[in-house]
């Protein structure tokens, strides 16, 4: 790894691992904290989100009903499908913020050939 990217180098940028004097180089603190609030926020909803994915696909139940006496249990389980959606939503909020703290995808660059 090159001195420039270093994150260990004295004088490092910690979230980039630039060295200072690059134009957006830093984020202020306020912005990388409210940056990192959202993407622990959306790490953890990952997580959970996985989890309740993992065990949709090993069950067989789609719906109960139970009766006893006056009483009456009924439930239904939630669309993997739809369970999926929330799980590649979640998983793009958390790529965004991430590289927002640090610092990737700031730019796009499309070439073409000249003819």
């Amino acid at each position: 790894m090159s001195d420039a990217i270093n994150p260990n180098q004295s004088g490092a940028d910690p979230n980039t691992g630039n060295a200072p004097g690059i134009v957006m180089n830093s984020l202020p603190v306020n912005v990388v904290s409210e940056y990192m609030t959202q993407f622990l926020f959306w790490d953890q909803a990952v997580t959970s989100l996985n989890a309740l994915y993992n065990k949709l696909t090993t069950s067989t139940l789609d719906e109960y009903e139970t009766r006893a006496g006056d009483a009456m249990n009924k439930g239904k389980r939630k669309s993997l499908k739809e369970v999926g959606a929330e799980l590649a939503y979640a998983n793009g909020q958390r790529r965004y913020f991430s590289k927002k703290v640090y610092g990737n995808g700031l730019m796009e660059h499309r070439m073409r050939r000249k003819i």
